[in-house]
């Protein structure tokens, strides 16, 4: 069989691969980054479990809620560039 970096460089998508039972490490390690990760369906959960860290999952358009719900801590995601506002949001700063 062909390995999902193969497939990436025939021109195929992130999603196609996933749809046909590749994980979100293989595809990460095929050279996929998080925005196109996120984009072919993969959760926050998935993604963090395939390496990827709260920067990358921020940059792709998750929320801090989301990230902390899939154990991110308050460090990473201050971090990542989550505002006072936000974390505060999520009962990580006091008032």
């Amino acid at each position: 069989g062909f390995t999902a970096a193969e497939f990436k460089e025939a021109g195929f998508y992130a999603a196609d691969l996933k749809y046909v039972g590749f994980t979100a490490a293989e595809l990460k390690e095929a050279g996929f980054n998080a925005p196109q990760l996120k984009k072919a369906g993969f959760t926050a959960a998935e993604l963090k479990e395939a390496g990827l860290d709260a920067r990358e999952l921020t940059q792709s358009g998750f929320t801090a809620a989301e990230l902390q719900e899939v154990g991110f801590t308050f460090t990473e995601l201050d971090d990542s560039g989550y505002t006072a506002r936000e974390l505060r949001a999520l009962g990580l700063l006091e008032n």
